[in-house]
């Protein structure tokens, strides 16, 4: 048996290792790579919206392997993380309100095919089933994937490839199969499809919260998120808002201390989200409606993993890093993350911009103070 692994929706902009594996651009009818006629018979099925076919795609290669060479069910498996961890490492560097191109889970879809046959135009494909494999003959021009159409095909990947690389490496550690389930759950919450309500989303973005931070425990998610990012965020200034979520806690959380800083509030207003309005009926006690949760976790949950590999020694905290940690706060103490400023001047006019803009400023004066108590030490 054959295989290939592939990104049919996107394409590196040039070949690019990850740990073991090289990402490859695969272009269509004139490429260089071996197998091109083969290759370009199994991307065939996959065609844009309106039934043109793809152009280009990325393709995985197990190094020292032929981009069709099988592989055996531990190599699969480890393709997979792979591909979870490249998607991981574009959504965690993604904007938000920005002109320039946005990224969601579907766009980065993986796919390994398995097929066998002589004839590269007609493949026979296995199907995975629960109750064993099944092979299934595809005659020529009878399969097509087509693209979704809320994933519109991005401009060429520029992949973080020591962020993937890290979490590559998080996922094969003693406790990773906590981190790749916490990864996998976030994805599932980033695809941004008709097939999942806001609901499931949420629920998906507190398991990916649940997993990365330890067992299981609605009293513990907010405090062990704030003792992994409060070395990053314990430095922004604490916003006027945390007082109001206070008041909201001592009415609905009974008997419970008030949070002592606004990521902890917001985490655990997201546990209040996910149980939603009480079963009599009535309002919901969350503060932030689920959206706004969504849009925020989709910032936290990526600095959270930057900690959690620090912490584990596997990627130390870049410079460029500690904007985006620093910026949770801000972006935590939102009321409205959507909302925009009614000055017509302002360049950027959402909130989030605001709040980013905000962040770098305190993180400049913050270094500068780093900068002085250096040189009066030395």
């Amino acid at each position: 048996m054959s295989m290939l692994g592939f990104f049919p929706w996107t394409t590196v902009a040039a070949p690019v290792s990850v740990g073991p594996f090289r990402l490859v651009p695969h272009r269509v009818g004139n490429s260089l790579e071996a197998e091109p006629r083969l290759v370009d018979a199994i991307l065939a099925p996959y065609q844009e919206p309106g039934g043109g076919p793809v152009e280009s795609a990325t393709l995985v290669r197990v190094a020292g392997r032929a981009h069709t060479g099988d592989l055996d069910e531990e190599e699969q498996t480890r393709i997979y993380q792979l591909a979870d961890a490249v998607a991981f490492a574009v959504l965690s560097r993604r904007g938000f309100f920005e002109v320039g191109p946005y990224w969601n889970r579907d766009q980065l879809a993986f796919v390994l095919r398995r097929f066998t046959g002589n004839d590269p135009r007609a493949l026979q494909m296995v199907a995975r089933r629960r109750d064993g494999r099944r092979w299934l003959a595809h005659g020529i021009g009878t399969f097509r994937t087509t693209r979704p159409a809320h994933a519109p095909r991005p401009p060429t990947l520029e992949l973080d490839a020591p962020l993937a690389a890290a979490l590559l490496a998080a996922f094969a550690a003693p406790g990773g199969t906590s981190i790749r389930a916490s990864v996998a759950a976030f994805l599932a919450a980033n695809g941004d499809g008709d097939g999942i309500s806001t609901g499931e989303e949420l629920h998906l973005m507190v398991l990916a919260f649940e997993q990365l931070l330890g067992p299981p425990g609605e009293g513990e998610l907010p405090q062990r998120l704030l003792a992994l990012l409060d070395p990053f965020v314990s430095r922004a200034r604490a916003p006027r808002r945390l007082s109001t979520l206070q008041r909201l806690e001592a009415s609905v959380e009974l008997g419970t201390p008030p949070s002592s800083s606004i990521v902890e509030a917001w985490a655990r207003d997201l546990l209040r989200a996910r149980r939603g309005a009480p079963p009599g009926g009535g309002r919901s006690a969350s503060y932030w409606p689920r959206e706004a949760h969504l849009l925020v976790g989709a910032h936290l949950f990526p600095a959270a993993v930057l900690a959690r590999l620090a912490s584990a020694g596997l990627r130390p905290i870049t410079e460029a890093d500690r904007k985006p940690l620093l910026a949770c706060a801000y972006l935590a103490s939102l009321r409205n993350p959507f909302a925009r400023r009614r000055s017509l001047a302002a360049r950027n006019p959402h909130l989030w911009s605001r709040a980013l803009e905000v962040a770098g400023r305190h993180l400049a004066r913050i270094q500068l103070a780093e900068v002085l108590e250096r040189s009066r030490r030395s």
